[in-house]
């Protein structure tokens, strides 16, 4: 762009036609000239000029129309610049670099010392999202800062179960997370602007990204945007999406994705409104679009509520988050913590709630970490506008970015149980086994207990050995998927299952809970000869065995 660096500039009157498909008539409409020293050929002439994007063959190709090429005079030299160049960089492997090819089309030949000149070197912007996933079991609450409405309370404390996504820049690329736009409050004192990007406040208006030269930059997604007449600019209000047709104005700042994947029913995962890490601050969006973009500025934390079973097919839920202050001279990190809690819903074993997967198996959920929005255009190819907005597409946004990580474990849910081997179980020749089994998940309330959840599970009994001369392999009772099924054994916190082989079994609780409790036919234990293996469905049980004649 010509003049000198802090000059203003504005794209040329009435406009350049546009060969965009999508668009009709002219861009870049405005009216004022560029306003530099004195005797600057440039003084009443336009002098910056939109780019229009063409492509032919897969190569894109960005043509400044009618540009005026004023001699400079002598001693002096006439500085063009492009800026605002984006690049598709996903094809380009770290440590690469991206080349640009300049040519002018003029009746006088102009010779250029270096057509090919190198316009970005690309890094990596985004450490792999890493997830710190958290183990839970189906019958015991999460370790939650709650009310009494099971709705975490903020700030929470730390030490609370939650699953942590960390978002973190590349080890060289300090300025790789940005805000939208400069705003007022970016502004140092005297000239210049301040270390540090704050765009977190919704009353602080933006600020001018009008200033052009090689020491020029802002750190933020937008480019240079020349300040058009009326004070458009500065008036705008601090909004989450810039949308104001503005050249060079991104849509965004840097924006993440949090894809939740097949999050168990009776689970439910809560996200902040705002997360800081030193000098990065990151905002909760509401409403937003899949691919990341839309939404507004959330003012309440957002809950994702699980809703996957064994029977229900992949489940997917999504939170996207905005940077909206950050310090472009460090290298930053930050993790999101998603607490876990259960659903409003008490836990219900016999409606497997929380879901465990198949056949009471530990079940995991997942979280996709990715910068957004997700690009839905073909890479390589360019962004084509499908509206009056040169920002506004159906294919993506700006910035706009590809998924590359892979989905990690999130929420662990793990049966309860408690395993007891009876080494010599005998009904027969004279012999005859008894033996109890307490369910002691609730525990005292004082000294130094391990305060533990009250428990209500099921007891199953698994046979190996022979059965009036018969062998018997792993063969387990009650089967309640049998013909006719058997009557699962409940046996509820602080009461115990007692069984005689030749007798049968009871659960003894005063009174037994409605539902609870159960009994075996002794066909299952008449004549057997050989080792029990009792499963529980609670953590904590103890047990007691005698054979006598």
């Amino acid at each position: 762009m010509g003049g000198p660096v802090g000059q203003w500039g504005c794209v040329a009157t009435g406009g350049q036609v546009t060969n965009n498909p999508f668009l009709s008539g002219t861009v870049g409409k405005c009216d004022i000239a560029g306003v530099v020293a004195p005797a600057e050929t440039y003084q009443n002439q336009y002098n910056a000029f939109q780019g229009v994007v063409t492509s032919s063959s897969n190569i894109q190709y960005i043509s400044f129309l009618g540009v005026p090429i004023d001699p400079p005079g002598s001693n002096y030299e006439r500085i063009i610049r492009i800026t605002n160049v984006r690049a598709d960089a996903t094809h380009v492997p770290v440590g690469g670099v991206i080349q640009a090819s300049v040519s002018v089309s003029f009746i006088n030949s102009i010779t250029l010392s270096g057509p090919y000149t190198t316009v970005a070197f690309v890094f990596q912007g985004f450490v792999p999202g890493k997830v710190a996933s958290q183990n839970e079991v189906q019958c015991a609450y999460p370790y939650a800062y709650v009310d009494s409405k099971g709705n975490v309370v903020f700030p929470v404390p730390s030490g609370y179960d939650q699953v942590g996504v960390t978002f973190a820049e590349g080890p060289v690329f300090g300025s790789s997370f940005k805000t939208g736009y400069i705003d007022t409050a970016d502004a140092a004192t005297i000239g210049g602007l301040k270390a540090l990007r704050n765009d977190s406040s919704t009353l602080t208006a933006w600020g001018d990204q009008d200033l052009i030269g090689s020491a020029v930059n802002y750190y933020t997604e937008s480019g240079f945007s020349p300040a058009l007449s009326g004070g458009a600019l500065t008036a705008q209000t601090n909004t989450p999406a810039l949308w104001d047709d503005k050249i060079g104005d991104a849509d965004y700042g840097t924006r993440f994705k949090i894809l939740i994947n097949n999050l168990q029913n009776g689970i439910n995962l809560t996200f902040p409104t705002t997360v800081t890490s030193g000098n990065l601050m990151l905002q909760l969006i509401s409403k937003p679009n899949s691919d990341g973009t839309a939404g507004s500025w959330a003012s309440n934390p957002y809950v994702s509520a699980g809703s996957w079973t064994p029977s229900s097919g992949n489940t997917s839920d999504f939170v996207v988050y905005e940077v909206v202050a950050d310090d472009p001279n460090l290298v930053e990190s930050i993790t999101v913590p998603a607490y876990v809690t259960y659903s409003s819903s008490a836990i219900n074993l016999t409606q497997n709630i929380p879901a465990l997967g198949a056949n009471s198996t530990t079940s995991t959920s997942t979280i996709t970490a990715s910068f957004a929005p997700i690009a839905a255009d073909t890479p390589g190819l360019p962004l084509l506008a499908n509206d009056s907005k040169p920002n506004s597409t159906t294919l993506g946004s700006l910035p706009r970015f590809i998924v590359t990580n892979a989905p990690l474990p999130a929420v662990v849910l793990n049966p309860c149980s408690c395993n007891l081997l009876f080494p010599w179980i005998v009904n027969g020749s004279g012999f005859d086994t008894g033996l109890v089994i307490v369910n002691t998940s609730i525990s005292p309330t004082t000294g130094s207990w391990l305060k533990g959840t009250a428990q209500s599970g099921t007891v199953t009994l698994w046979f190996t050995g022979t059965r009036a001369g018969q062998s018997v392999q792993n063969e387990y009772h009650p089967n309640t998927t049998a013909t006719p099924a058997e009557n699962p054994i409940w046996v509820p916190a602080g009461c115990s299952f007692s069984m005689v082989m030749s007798v049968g079994s009871s659960v003894n609780c005063q009174p037994v809970p409605s539902g609870e409790g159960g009994t075996n036919s002794t066909t299952w234990t008449t004549g057997f000869v050989g080792y029990i293996i009792a499963t529980t469905t609670f953590q904590y049980c103890h047990v007691l065995r005698m054979s006598a004649p």
